[in-house]
């Protein structure tokens, strides 16, 4: 009898995990912005492992904070939830595959409702102000590589370089 109880509980304990295992695969989401950078950690400023392109299948292991843990090719890393969907659909111009796809900054401002109409009347409700500056900014680029070295020396990366 003990004998049987054993069987039982073993072939039990091996039907469990046979439907257990789909639930633990990880999922095929694709990248839904133009461009996106996969960090090391799950913060803003992590420092980036690789970048994707809009439509690339990320396998999503887990989540962590509206941030999930990815494999894409041979590189573990982190991206957005933002940056994600569970299916895109293919950008197309009449018959043919469109060779555009909304930015990240792009989709951001448009979340925000932001578009040349609002900062129009925005100027033009603020005349006294001076957008010179603003306007350089928005010109102005700054290399991954100069972002992590300022943020390492200001400490301001959230203790991400601390050991």
């Amino acid at each position: 009898m003990q004998q049987w109880i054993k069987g039982a509980y073993l072939t039990f304990c091996t039907v469990v995990l046979i439907l257990a295992i789909p639930a633990m695969a990880a999922q095929s989401w694709q990248v839904a912005v133009q461009k996106a950078a996969v960090r090391q950690t799950p913060q803003v400023f992590g420092k980036i492992a690789t970048t994707v392109n809009y439509g690339t299948t990320v396998e999503v292991q887990t989540e962590q904070k509206g941030w999930y843990k990815v494999r894409v090719g041979g590189t573990s890393g982190w991206l957005h939830s933002s940056a994600l969907a569970r299916t895109v659909a293919p950008l197309r111009a009449g018959t043919q595959n469109a060779n555009v796809a909304a930015s990240q900054e792009e989709l951001t401002l448009a979340g925000k409702g932001f578009n040349s109409q609002v900062e129009d009347a925005y100027r033009q409700k603020n005349r006294n102000l001076d957008f010179a500056w603003i306007d350089r900014m928005e010109k102005m680029t700054v290399d991954d590589t100069q972002l992590q070295q300022f943020l390492l020396r200001g400490d301001l990366d959230g203790g991400a370089h601390a050991n």
